[in-house]
């Protein structure tokens, strides 16, 4: 009878394989290092994970003095009722249902929920949480690669550049961005159940694997995928599969199935998301071929910036692409990849690492452009770790063929890490405070409208208006279809009693975004002021329609329907005005106005009262009762 061959199903490095060997000891670029694996005691073990939290600490202490940035985070916490009133069970409904702000990402809202429910609206501690997710991420890298490997000091290595490196600030210092931490939590957790069950294949590792990647896909989509990932694992370093044949190769892929499964399901949920909220931006606007040529360019931009992480930026604006940049990016990719592919026998891990990179950057390489951005540090969070992979392995195989002394490579990777913590100290500061966050991203960008946009809406907040309209007049000089700068300066021109020119722009605003809800209620503040109720009417409506909790336009939509003669209708909109905003004068004026037109004299002096008992020298109020008193 014919003995079975023995599969290498499951097999790690460090239980056999087809290493070489050589005076009785497992050589090779994939080899344990025995001896390092020997001397990494386990005080030796905390000592690393102390100095990568230290040091982690180090850069980012500084987020504690750091506030919110008027760019997302008012969305997502601030000025979302729904995450500031905490953990109640109408807003966990919420969080699971809703398409909000173009993404269906439940356990990021859950997290954000959390933090008001613990900390309200004290940023220092939001911040902390960002930090707390991004230290436990680092600890998680190293502990991963070092099982998977048995290499500690390379495993080190790769968790310290993931620690410190600049790219990564964005992810850490923006609150906004607690979902691209959170997955990355969960999805490295998947990870690590996904090596322990390829150690020793049970029910339960599987079962954890696929939870924390559902979990990883519920706070952030960007991790569809992770399969591949594993996939690429499977070949280097875990060596399961090796391409003898289909029969063999096919287990490793029908394990990942269910995971594919999730990432379709999360994938599709995401599309609707974005379509649903229009972040979507349709072909006709942009091409597939400056798309296609934008995504190479970006591959390559994002090498750089890994390598000289300087002039980064929170929005980098979308630029129409030279053809001789993009074919010179085509060519350094492929040029790479093939390199890559030839190297493969040799050094397994360049391939692993550069489809690592390549692959999770498929998402949001801007094939599907969302947004307005051309590309973002943050969407490097975990990509970059395959190219880290890559070039420590790299380095510290040429170190040992060459017999580099390890005191040599402590002293450049101290270097090393000295470099990116400065960097990275530095670019955390920008995110001290909105201004200085946007004043450095017009620094270092070119017709970067939208940043331009946001700087106007802070000077604003902070009364300087002039310097505002300056903004708002450079975005739409860079882009005249900018529906959000054509309503933020509407607005302070109808502030200062400028209705022509303000109409211009409002009118604008809302031809090139009809679904914008506040360039709606200001255009029609703008026609009642004109005298134009009926116009203004359609505006309000329109406006209410899309976000009905805004007392000012409910209040203004009582005083147009009040100028028609309307009062039965007004009464209504002036009692939501007053029970979203009780402390609201106007409302009260206007509903004391509202009860004196359907002959309810008592109620309107009594709303009257009310609003002189809170503003003595509000006149018509004073006036109106007055008039009351006469009649009477």
């Amino acid at each position: 009878m014919k003995k079975q061959k023995k599969s290498n199903y499951n097999r790690l490095p460090h239980e056999g394989g087809p290493e070489k060997k050589r005076d009785n000891k497992v050589v090779g670029a994939h080899a344990p290092d025995v001896r390092d694996a020997v001397r990494f005691s386990k005080s030796l073990t905390v000592a690393v994970c102390l100095a990568l939290v230290l040091s982690t600490l180090a850069v980012y202490s500084q987020m504690y003095n750091h506030g919110f940035i008027a760019y997302d985070d008012n969305q997502y916490v601030y000025e979302n009722a729904k995450v500031t009133n905490g953990l109640t069970l109408p807003n966990i409904a919420w969080a699971f249902s809703t398409f909000y702000y173009a993404n269906w990402h439940p356990l990021t809202w859950l997290s954000h929920m959390t933090d008001c429910e613990l900390f309200g609206l004290n940023p220092e501690l939001h911040h902390g949480m960002n930090l707390f997710f991004h230290m436990s991420n680092v600890l998680l890298l190293f502990a991963i690669f070092m099982r998977v490997t048995r290499r500690p000091w390379r495993s080190f290595f790769v968790a310290g550049i993931f620690a410190l490196h600049p790219l990564h600030v964005e992810s850490v210092a923006w609150i906004s961005e607690r979902k691209d931490v959170l997955s990355t939590l969960f999805g490295l957790l998947s990870l690590y159940f996904y090596i322990r069950n390829a150690e020793k294949p049970a029910k339960l590792n599987y079962a954890l694997m696929l939870l924390n990647f559902a979990l990883s896909l519920m706070a952030k989509p960007m991790l569809v995928t992770l399969p591949f990932v594993f996939l690429l694992l499977d070949i280097w370093p875990l060596k399961r599969m090796q391409f003898s044949s289909f029969r063999e190769t096919w287990p490793f892929i029908a394990e990942k199935i269910p995971l594919f499964a999730l990432a379709t399901v999360s994938s599709a949920l995401t599309y609707m998301a974005q379509h649903v909220y229009g972040a979507v931006i349709p072909l006709v606007s942009l091409p597939l071929s400056q798309r296609v040529g934008n995504a190479a360019i970006s591959y390559c931009l994002y090498l750089g910036k890994a390598f000289w992480p300087s002039r980064l930026a929170v929005l980098y604006p979308i630029q129409t692409p030279v053809a001789s940049s993009v074919i010179f990016a085509v060519i350094f990719l492929l040029a790479m990849t093939i390199i890559a592919v030839f190297s493969f026998k040799k050094r397994p891990y360049i391939l692993t690492g550069w489809l690592w990179y390549i692959g999770m950057l498929v998402p949001v390489i801007g094939l599907v452009q969302v947004g307005v951005q051309s590309m973002a540090d943050r969407y490097t969070y975990l990509p970059l770790v395959g190219i880290s992979v890559a070039l420590v392995w790299l380095f510290a195989d040429i170190g040992e063929e060459w017999r580099i002394s390890k005191g040599i490579f402590i002293t450049i990777g101290c270097a090393l890490f000295l470099c990116l913590g400065l960097c990275a100290f530095r670019q955390t500061a920008y995110w001290k405070s909105s201004q200085s966050l946007f004043e450095h991203a017009l620094a270092v960008t070119d017709r970067n409208f939208t940043i331009h946009n946001n700087l106007g809406t802070v000077l604003e907040r902070k009364g300087m208006f002039d310097d505002a309209m300056t903004h708002y007049r450079e975005a739409l000089s860079i882009n005249d279809n900018f529906a959000e700068a054509h309503a933020n300066l509407g607005f302070d021109l109808l502030r200062e009693g400028k209705f022509e020119e303000a109409g211009s722009h409002l009118f604008a605003a809302v031809r090139i975004n009809p679904k914008a809800p506040k360039a709606q209620g200001d255009l029609g503040t703008l026609l009642a002021a004109q005298g134009r109720f009926d116009e203004s009417i359609t505006h309000f409506e329109k406006c209410l329609t899309a976000v009905p909790d805004y007392p000012e336009i409910q209040c203004n939509l009582c005083y147009a329907l009040l100028q028609l003669k309307r009062p039965n209708e007004a009464l209504a909109h002036c009692t939501k005005a007053l029970q979203l905003k009780p402390g609201f004068i106007d409302a009260r004026y206007n509903l004391g106005m509202a009860f004196a037109a359907m002959g309810k004299n008592a109620e309107a002096r009594a709303e009257f009262s009310n609003v002189l008992a809170a503003d003595p020298n509000y006149l018509p109020a004073k006036n109106a009762l007055e008039r009351l008193n006469k009649d009477h």
